[in-house]
């Protein structure tokens, strides 16, 4: 029996360093998997934190930040020109898109497009009526 204890002695070896193996590769995915994770965590908050800076300081140091914002104009571009293919219009208060024959927003209940700047100019000549009114009845 001495070839069949050798055998089996081979065979605890190899399924002890197979279970080693195996244990050190779920442990090493565990990390690795735990790495990625935070490595998109840090991603995430290092775009967060760059907003951020770019709203605090766009006005400060425009020559530095000019390609950002020269960016963020072609993004608007880009939507506007998507939103006339698609017949749909931007909400400029909660940035919900519309059809482009809604009046008011489906999200926030805003005024859309041309009769929101209609509304706001008829406010503002009525504003500027009133108070041209009230400057004329003081003169009396």
């Amino acid at each position: 029996m001495g070839f069949l204890d050798d055998f089996a002695d081979v065979i605890d070896n190899v399924s002890s360093e197979v279970k080693d193996r195996a244990s050190e590769m779920k442990d090493t995915y565990a990390l690795k998997r735990e790495y990625r994770d935070t490595e998109k965590y840090l991603n995430v908050r290092y775009i967060e934190l760059g907003k951020k800076y770019y709203k605090r300081n766009k006005n400060r140091n425009k020559k530095e930040l000019a390609d950002i914002t020269d960016a963020l104009e072609r993004l608007d571009w880009l939507q506007a020109k998507i939103d006339e293919i698609r017949g749909t219009v931007e909400c400029d208060e909660c940035g919900a898109t519309n059809d482009k024959e809604a009046v008011y927003c489906n999200r926030c209940g805003a005024k859309l497009g041309e009769s929101a700047k209609e509304e706001t100019a008829k406010e503002e000549s009525t504003a500027e009526k009133v108070e041209a009114e009230v400057v004329e009845d003081d003169k009396e």
